[in-house]
């Protein structure tokens, strides 16, 4: 929802972006930049280019970059953490796109599903995200993290749609319970 990349797409494509300003457009340094340099196999300055634009490349990357961006961040690197700000920003102009744009009445439900809501050590993304999203509605908000399995948010929203109703307490239990974390993970591998 961060412009057309998902949050972890988001941090990796801009940390690229910033390595490539830091070397050609007198942008800030940040510690994660020779490792995105080293992760591309960009030997020096001059294979940037032509690195950044290989996107089977990129993607298979995105991890890896993320990681780095999310350690600098962590051990007080201000441009890192100027970064994962900014994921948490654009996160919640799109969702604050969504809610004055659809008919939300009482208090909004906000879950965040996802791998930087999860694996990121640095915090300020969820705090980014949730005070930016408040400057946006005076509606009351509640945050979840959801801390299941993808899959599991897919059969939900699809049950949702066929049943054209939010999934009954009973029900969402009974699939949270069935598909957890552990088994998730025991498939993917």
């Amino acid at each position: 929802m961060s412009s057309d990349y998902a949050g972890g797409g988001h941090i990796a494509h801009t940390a690229i972006a910033m390595t490539y300003s830091y070397h050609y457009r007198c942008g800030p340094y940040s510690s994660f930049i020779p490792e995105v340099m080293e992760l591309l196999g960009a030997d020096d300055k001059s294979m940037i280019f032509d690195k950044m634009l290989d996107d089977a490349l990129v993607y298979s990357r995105l991890k890896e970059i993320n990681k780095a961006v999310d350690k600098s961040a962590s051990e007080g690197d201000a441009e890192a953490q100027k970064l994962l700000d900014e994921t948490g920003i654009v996160i919640a102009d799109s969702t604050a796109g969504c809610i004055k744009n659809l008919n939300f009445e009482g208090e909004i439900l906000i879950v965040l599903a996802g791998s930087i809501w999860h694996r990121l050590s640095y915090g300020g993304v969820v705090q980014s995200y949730k005070e930016r999203l408040k400057e946006h509605t005076d509606k009351k908000l509640e945050f979840i993290l959801f801390d299941s399995p993808p899959a599991v948010g897919a059969i939900l929203w699809a049950l949702e749609i066929y049943n054209k109703k939010p999934v009954d307490t009973s029900t969402r239990e009974k699939i949270l319970n069935f598909m957890t974390k552990e088994k998730y993970e025991s498939l993917v591998q």
